[in-house]
C-alpha cells in the first residue's frame, strides 16, 4: 500500500490530520515525532515514504530531547538532499499548516519554496465540505503517481527523449510545439536525467500550474468564451466536439487535467470562420451554440458587465474569463517559449491579500494602471 507520514509537533493534530489524510488511499498511520532533524532523516531512510506531508513550525511544542529550532523548511532541505544521495527514495514533499503559518512565515521564506511540491492550508483538509478536502487528497494522490512515473521514465529512456517520453508525444507531434528551454531544466549539464524532485518541480511549476503549451480547462472556457458557473454546458460542448483528444497525458495527469494548446487551437481553426481573438464571447458562444445544437452561456466581464469582450485567458486570481484591455500582467522572470505569461483582471487587482496567498505579483510595466485603478482613476464602464 502507498504509504506517507505527516510530522507535526502538536501528537492530537499528528494523529488526527493523518486518520484524515489517511482517507486518500495512502496510509499515513507511521508516526514520526519531530525530534530533530537527524532522527527525522533517519525515519524517513527506514520506512521510505511515498509522500511526506509536514507542517511549518515544528518546534512550538517544547519537549526533552526536541530541536528548539525545528521548521519545516530546513527539514525540506536537509531531505531534498538526502534523497540526491539515495534517488529511489526520492518523494513529494507538501506543507500543511495554518494560513497565520503560511502568511507570516512562509510567503516571506522564498529560499524555501521550491522544497515543496505543493502546500495546503489545515483549515482545507478539516473542512466540512467534502469536495474541497475531496480535491487535496486527489492532489497528493497526484504527486506520489508523477514521482513514479518519472522515475520509471527515467530508469528507461535516454536524455534525447526524456522530455518527449514525460510528455508522452509521438515524435512528430513533439517536433510541431515549442518546447526550447525545457530540456536543459530536466537534463544536467552531463546529459543525465535531473533528479525526480526536480523534474516533477519543473514540470509541475512550469507547464501544469501556468497556460502555455498545455491549458486548463478555466483558460479554455474563457477563450471560447464560455460562463466559468456553466459547468454543464461545457460539460455538453466537451462531448461533443470530442475535446478529449486535446487531453494531456503525461506526467501528472492523473489529477491535474490539461488541454494541449496545439490541438485545441488546430480544433479552433476548423470551427470557426475567423480567429478566436478576433470574436468577442458573445458571438463565439452563439456560433457553439448554432453548430452543437446546445444552450451554453456566455461568459460576462467582471468589469466591464459584459458579453462583448475578446476574452483572451483565465484570471491568475479568480480563475474567471478576462480580456486583455481589461487586465494587467503577472510578473513572471521566468517567461519561456512553452509559456505564457499570466493576467490579472481589473476586477481582482485590489485584493491584496488573494495576491499574496497566491504569491502572485503585478508587472512592474503595469503597477500605474493598479494605482489609478484603487484611487478610482480608472473607473467601470458606465460609472
Amino acid at each position: 500500500m502507498t504509504k506517507g507520514i505527516f510530522i507535526d509537533d502538536d501528537e492530537d493534530q499528528q494523529r488526527v490530520l493523518s486518520a484524515l489524510l489517511s482517507q486518500g488511499g495512502i496510509d499515513f498511520s507511521e508516526i514520526v515525532p519531530p525530534t530533530t532533524i537527524s532522527d527525522v532523516s533517519k525515519r524517513v531512510l527506514h520506512i521510505v515514504p511515498d509522500i511526506i506531508v509536514m507542517d511549518y513550525r515544528l518546534d512550538v511544542v517544547r519537549k526533552e530531547g526536541y530541536d528548539s529550532d525545528f521548521r519545516a523548511g530546513g527539514l525540506a532541505q536537509v531531505l531534498r538532499e538526502l534523497f540526491l544521495e539515495h534517488p529511489d527514495n526520492d518523494a513529494p514533499i507538501v506543507l500543511l499548516s495554518t494560513e497565520q503559518n503560511i502568511r507570516n512565515l512562509f510567503a516571506p521564506d522564498k529560499t524555501s519554496h521550491d522544497l515543496f511540491d505543493l502546500w495546503f492550508l489545515k483549515a482545507k483538509l478539516q473542512s466540512p465540505e467534502p469536495g474541497s478536502r475531496d480535491d487535496m487528497l486527489s492532489a497528493l494522490g497526484g504527486l506520489v503517481t508523477a514521482y513514479s512515473d518519472i522515475k520509471q521514465i527515467t530508469d528507461n529512456v535516454d536524455s534525447e527523449h526524456l522530455v518527449r517520453s514525460l510528455l508522452k508525444l509521438e515524435q512528430y507531434e513533439y517536433a510541431t510545439i515549442p518546447t526550447e528551454g525545457l530540456k536543459p531544466l530536466l537534463v544536467n549539464a552531463g546529459g543525465e536525467p535531473e533528479a525526480t524532485h526536480l523534474i516533477a518541480r519543473q514540470i509541475l511549476k512550469r507547464l501544469i500550474e501556468k497556460p502555455g503549451i498545455l491549458l486548463d480547462e478555466s483558460t479554455l472556457r474563457a477563450r471560447l468564451g464560455i460562463s466559468e458557473n456553466d459547468h454543464n454546458g461545457f460539460s455538453a460542448l466537451t462531448a461533443a466536439a470530442g475535446f478529449d483528444e486535446f487531453l494531456y497525458d503525461g506526467v501528472f495527469s492523473s489529477h491535474w487535467k490539461r488541454f494541449w494548446r496545439h490541438r485545441f487551437n488546430q480544433w479552433a481553426g476548423e470551427t470557426f470562420d475567423y480567429p478566436l481573438s478576433g470574436i468577442i464571447g458573445a458571438e463565439r458562444v452563439g456560433l457553439l451554440n448554432a453548430k452543437f445544437d446546445l444552450e451554453i452561456i456566455p461568459a460576462v466581464s467582471r468589469w466591464s458587465g459584459t458579453s462583448s469582450e475578446f476574452f483572451v485567458t483565465a484570471c491568475r486570481v479568480c480563475d474567471g474569463p478576462t480580456e486583455l484591455r481589461y487586465s494587467v500582467a503577472a510578473f513572471d522572470p521566468r517567461i519561456t517559449a512553452f509559456s505564457e505569461r499570466g493576467r490579472i483582471c481589473y476586477d481582482c487587482v485590489d485584493r491584496q491579500e488573494e495576491l499574496e496567498r497566491k504569491q502572485i505579483r503585478i508587472e512592474e510595466a503595469d503597477e500605474q494602471i493598479v494605482r489609478d485603478i484603487r484611487s478610482n482613476i480608472i473607473k467601470r464602464p458606465g460609472e
